[in-house]
């Protein structure tokens, strides 16, 4: 039974390193559920980091039964968890990473010692381990607000150290408002028991004006983010559009070039086994076999010269030799013939080879063309699901924002 890593006490680290990636990093977890993000660097056989994609950020869902892995989507990959990774210069296998939650701060990813570290600055002090981020929120009438963020690691002598981070931003000018609205409120309830009353009205006027004033910079802020948010989905998409194209094209180019090797390669094949055949055949001996005629000739001319008669049996002779020519030629002909047909039934076998490989080759070819299709399709529609998703909660958000300003203790009412 795992730990529950809703709670900063228990690091999520040794537990993933050993049951689920050697490899980790650093982890981001959270108050909000047992589920953690994890970053943990993709290594090549001789145990470098891998150059085109060193590091791997995905969820581990520690609520769900096996503690899944699940990959972030383009909102958790732009806004919340993801992150950008560079070449460290003048540092040769080392990578700089910066969160997109902690933009103020680079962690130089690397290997120590055959182990994945990364380095960082926690609470002022230089080369320090990360090892994990912990993010404490609330939420506000149904909108999740971080209080703060507290990143652990060691020093660079082995001493746990850790940082305490508060958001800045809104929160800090919602709070000066608020404590200004606070103090002029105060005071317009001093004027009123002091029978000031108008002050009192001057108070409750200017109340009144910073409140709509209020009312209207945070419905702008939030029409902003809502802005900001969906152009990020935009460029999220456009992006993985674009690798998803980069990555294809790579794929079939390479199939291309592999499919013009094997071609090649058979070509060259059938061209040596061509050459060997026609040796063969040109090597391979037969002697003619002559016909009843010419053999007896030949008798009739070997008994005449041992008659001594050798007149005649230069005469039949003669007669032997034209028929023999005669034979040989036409014995020659119907080889060379029979040699024609044999090599070309050799070249036909060889291009139903070559056709059948063809064939192989342009079903390979459709059915990349298919898969590419399938896959862009889900790529779009897993779009339009985060696009969707997105919606959903803005328009969510816009509601309870509505339903806040107007409850009486609101902003304005």
């Amino acid at each position: 039974m795992s730990l529950d890593f809703s709670k900063v006490e228990n690091n999520p680290v040794p537990l993933i390193a050993e049951k689920h990636n050697s490899n980790v990093a650093f982890v981001v977890y959270r108050n909000k559920n047992k589920n953690v993000v994890v970053y943990a660097a993709n290594l090549r056989e001789d145990g470098t980091l891998d150059p085109e994609n060193p590091l791997d950020v995905y969820w581990i869902m520690f609520e769900q039964d096996g503690a899944p892995r699940e990959d972030l989507n383009m909102i958790e990959r732009n806004t919340a968890y993801g992150a950008t990774v560079k070449p460290r210069e003048g540092h040769p296998g080392q990578f700089e990473v910066t969160l997109t939650s902690l933009k103020d701060r680079v962690i130089y990813l690397s290997i120590v010692d055959g182990k994945v570290v990364g380095h960082g600055t926690i609470n002022g002090q230089e080369n320090c381990t990360l090892e994990r981020v912990f993010v404490y929120s609330t939420t506000s009438w149904g909108l999740p607000k971080v209080q703060h963020i507290e990143i652990h690691g060691h020093d660079a002598s082995g001493n746990a150290i850790m940082e305490k981070k508060l958001p800045l931003g809104d929160v800090v000018e919602d709070s000066a408002v608020n404590d200004f609205l606070l103090i002029l409120e105060e005071h317009r309830k001093n004027c009123e028991r002091q029978g000031k009353y108008v002050e009192a009205e001057i108070a409750k006027n200017r109340l009144e004006e910073l409140k709509v004033h209020e009312e209207n910079r945070r419905k702008e802020a939030m029409r902003s983010r809502q802005i900001a948010e969906r152009l990020g989905v935009e460029e999220a998409h456009m992006l993985e559009f674009q690798q998803f194209n980069q990555v294809w094209d790579r794929k079939m180019d390479e199939y291309e070039r592999n499919v013009e090797d094997l071609v090649i390669n058979m070509r060259e094949k059938h061209k040596s086994e061509l050459l060997e055949f026609q040796q063969k055949l040109l090597e391979k001996h037969q002697k003619p076999k002559f016909s009843k005629d010419l053999l007896n000739l030949r008798r009739i001319e070997e008994h005449l010269a041992r008659q001594k008669d050798y007149g005649e049996a230069h005469k039949i002779k003669l007669k032997s030799d034209a028929l023999e020519a005669w034979e040989l030629e036409k014995w020659r002909n119907l080889k060379q013939q029979e040699m024609f047909q044999r090599e070309v039934t050799f070249k036909q076998r060889q291009k139903q080879d070559l056709d059948a490989l063809q064939k192989r080759i342009q079903s390979g070819r459709e059915e990349q063309k298919k898969q590419r299709q399938v896959d862009l399709e889900r790529l779009l529609q897993r779009y339009q699901n985060v696009k969707a998703e997105l919606q959903q909660q803005q328009n969510l958000e816009r509601i309870r924002h509505e339903k806040f300003v107007q409850r009486p203790g609101g902003v304005a009412r």
